[in-house]
Formats: C-alpha cells, sequence, structure tokens
C-alpha cells in the first residue's frame, strides 16, 4: 500500500472507533511520565502541536498544564470528540501530510502512535515537515510501537476495519531526525503502554 491507500484506510477505521480509542487512550495515558519528560524542556505558556491527536487525551492534558495548545488529525469523528474535551484547543480535521499548511511554529511538536502509520519512504518528507514547523530550538517527542505485525491487519478495537502497520526502531528513529537537523536528548525503549513494545524520543531542533 502507498501513503494515500494507507491514509485512506486509517481514515475509514478511525472514524468508525473514535468512541472505542477514547476509552482505550484514557488507559493508555494514565500515566504521563514520559510525557512529563518532553514538557520539560518547554517554557511556561509554549505552544504545543499534537500530531494525530485522536480524542485529544494529551492535548486536554497539555492545556491543562496551560500551555498553548493545537492538535491535528485525519478523523473527523475523532476531531469532534476533541473539540468538545479542549474547547480552548484550536483542532483541525487534516493529515500529518499537510503540516506545512500551518502557518504558526511551534514551540513543541508531539507525535504519538503515528509513525507505525507512515511507510518508510515517506519519513524523511515527514520529520522535515515536522522540523519546518518547529521553531529554533523547539522540541519534538515521539513515542511509537517497535514490534507490531507488519502491513495491513485486523484493528484490535474492531475486526470489521483495518490498520497498517510499520515498524522502526528507536536507533532508526533518532538516526532519521539526525539526518534532519535535530540533536536527540533522550531516547529509550521499554514496555509499558498498553502492554507494547515502546520507542520514546526526544529531540531538539538545532
Amino acid at each position: 500500500m502507498n501513503w494515500l491507500e494507507i491514509q485512506k484506510e486509517m481514515t475509514t477505521t478511525y472514524n468508525a472507533i473514535a468512541k472505542k480509542y477514547e476509552k482505550e487512550a484514557e488507559q493508555d495515558w494514565k500515566d504521563k511520565k514520559e510525557v512529563n519528560e518532553f514538557l520539560k524542556y518547554l517554557n511556561n505558556n509554549a505552544s504545543i502541536l499534537d500530531i494525530a491527536c485522536g480524542t485529544g487525551e494529551l492535548l486536554k492534558y497539555y492545556s491543562e498544564k496551560e500551555f498553548i495548545v493545537t492538535g491535528i488529525d485525519i478523523s473527523k469523528e475523532m476531531v469532534n470528540l476533541t473539540k468538545k474535551k479542549v474547547p480552548s484547543a484550536n483542532v483541525k480535521n487534516m493529515s500529518l501530510y499537510d503540516i506545512d499548511k500551518l502557518e504558526e511554529k511551534f514551540d513543541g511538536i508531539s507525535a504519538t502512535f503515528i509513525l507505525v502509520h507512515i511507510p518508510k519512504d515517506k519519513i524523511n518528507e515527514v520529520i522535515k515537515k515536522i522540523s519546518e514547523r518547529l521553531k529554533d530550538n523547539g522540541i519534538f517527542f515521539a513515542v511509537f510501537t517497535t514490534h507490531l505485525k507488519e502491513g495491513l491487519q485486523e484493528e484490535p478495537l474492531d475486526n470489521n476495519y483495518k490498520y497498517y502497520a510499520i515498524n522502526y526502531s528507536k536507533d532508526k528513529v533518532c538516526k532519521v531526525l539526525e539526518n534532519n537537523g535535530f540533536e536527540i536528548l533522550e531516547s529509550k525503549e521499554e514496555k509499558r503502554i498498553n502492554k507494547s513494545d515502546v520507542g520514546i524520543v526526544i529531540a531538539r531542533k538545532l
């Protein structure tokens, strides 16, 4: 599948499972340890863009911490849920591939559980777009699964729908970031979120 086909499949799936996903996300993010590691690099009232914000669990947390928040997601249903949950946030129904259309730049950008849907021939393009939307010395925060079965498969929350998975190792993500002008501040792999193997990377735009 190419990136357009993947995006179309994911849009259909996430529109269908939005309410189920909201409950799952609440459980996944009960522990904000990694999120707080990201936030410590930002000043008070910093601006944050949350890419693939889903149902707004992290946007809500950022907002409660008094950061200026913007979220984007390809799922209109998830965007609607996020707007209700975080009315102060600027939430847009748009693809991560279109973030270069945003006019503003941000102090921080978070991208959690979205790299898994980005084809390997598109990852450099996406990271470059992210860099362009960060201010100088801006902070990028990524959480990503590292050991999923690759390819098109049933969505665990509703097997009537499909999702497409691509694995990235911590080292691969760090290398792509460094090749695109980032300094790695923190990186690790662990088994914790939803009992999955995850990579966690925090990087600064140089």
